[in-house]
C-alpha cells in the first residue's frame, strides 16, 4: 500500500506543472521542487542507490549535451553567444527534465525526451494553424508531464 502511495506521488505535481504550464506558460517553483522531492523520496525508496546514481549521472550528462548543443545551434543561427533561457528554453524545461532524471535508465531516458520533443513539435504544428491559440511559446512541460504521467500509469504490474 505505502510503495503504491509513493510510486504514484509525483503524478499530481506533474499534472498541476502540466496544466500551469499550458495554461500560463510559466510553473510555480513550489510544484516542481515538490515534483523533484517526491521523485527522489520515490526513487530511494524503491530502487538502489547504486541504480538511482547511475540514471542521475547518464541523464545529466544527456541533458549537458542537449544544452551544449542548443548553444552551438544558436551560436552558429545567429552568430553571436546567445542564452537559451531568455526565449527558446526556460528554466522550468530543466528543473522538470533534471527532476525526472533519476527515474529513467539512459535509453529510457532518451526515448522519453525524444517522445516528449516529438509531441511538442507536432502541436507546435497544429498551433499555428489555429488562431485561437496565439501565444508562441511551446508548453514543453506540459509535454514532458503529461508523458511522465502516462508512463507511471503504463507501468503498473
Amino acid at each position: 500500500m505505502f510503495s503504491n502511495l509513493l510510486y504514484f506521488s509525483p503524478i499530481l505535481p506533474a499534472i498541476i506543472l502540466a496544466i500551469e504550464d499550458f495554461k500560463y506558460r510559466q510553473i510555480h517553483l513550489m510544484w516542481i521542487v515538490l515534483f523533484a522531492i517526491l521523485i527522489i523520496i520515490k526513487e530511494i525508496y524503491l530502487n538502489n542507490t547504486t541504480e538511482i546514481l547511475e540514471n542521475l549521472l547518464m541523464n545529466s550528462m544527456v541533458v549537458l549535451l542537449m544544452l551544449l548543443s542548443i548553444f552551438i545551434w544558436l551560436f552558429i543561427r545567429k552568430g553571436a553567444i546567445t542564452n537559451p533561457f531568455k526565449e527558446y528554453f526556460g528554466l522550468g524545461d530543466l528543473f522538470f527534465i533534471c527532476s525526472v532524471a533519476p527515474t529513467f535508465p539512459l535509453e529510457k531516458f532518451t526515448l522519453y525526451l525524444l517522445i516528449s520533443f516529438i509531441v511538442a513539435i507536432f502541436f507546435q504544428f497544429l498551433k499555428k494553424h489555429n488562431e485561437d491559440l496565439n501565444n508562441n511559446k511551446v508548453p514543453l512541460v506540459t509535454f514532458l508531464a503529461s508523458i511522465y504521467v502516462i508512463n507511471t500509469l503504463l507501468r503498473l504490474n
